[in-house]
C-alpha cells in the first residue's frame, strides 16, 4: 500500500495517533481530520490522488461521520466517490445499515487491529 494516502477522521486524539501509527507502519501516507466538517473541507480542496480512502469515525462533535459522508457524496468534487470506511465502537447491524445508507463503503469496529484495518482498506481499494 506504499504511496496510498489515507484521511483519518477521528476526534479522539489517542485513537487518531494509534490509527495513524498503524497506517504509517503499513506504508500508507496519512493525514488527519478532527471532525466530519474538517474532512469535508479537506476533500473539497483535494484533487484525484490526494487521498485514496477515508477512515471515518461515526460519533464526533461538530459533524458526525454519517453527515460528513452524505455531504461528501452530494458535492460536485473530484473525490465525491472516494471509498469511505466507517470506524466505530458500535458494531450492531443497525449501525452497519446506517453507514451504508449514508454512502459508506465498509465498516471497521473499534478497537480494530492492524490486520482488520488492512483487510478493510484492501477490500475497497483492490
Amino acid at each position: 500500500m506504499t504511496g496510498k494516502r489515507v484521511l483519518v477522521v477521528e476526534d479522539n486524539e489517542i485513537n487518531m495517533e494509534i490509527m495513524m501509527d498503524m497506517l504509517d507502519a503499513l506504508g500508507f501516507e496519512v493525514e488527519g481530520a478532527d471532525n466530519g466538517q474538517e474532512a469535508v473541507s479537506k476533500l473539497q480542496k483535494a484533487q484525484m490522488g490526494d487521498f485514496h480512502v477515508v477512515l471515518m469515525d461515526i460519533h464526533m462533535p461538530v459533524m458526525d461521520g454519517y453527515e460528513a459522508t452524505k455531504q461528501i457524496r452530494s458535492l460536485d468534487i473530484p473525490l465525491k466517490n472516494i471509498p469511505i470506511l466507517a470506524m466505530t465502537g458500535d458494531g450492531l447491524v443497525k449501525d452497519r445499515e446506517l453507514a451504508k445508507a449514508a454512502g459508506m463503503n465498509g465498516f471497521v469496529t473499534k478497537p480494530a487491529n492492524i490486520g482488520q484495518i488492512l483487510e478493510a482498506i484492501e477490500g475497497v481499494l483492490l
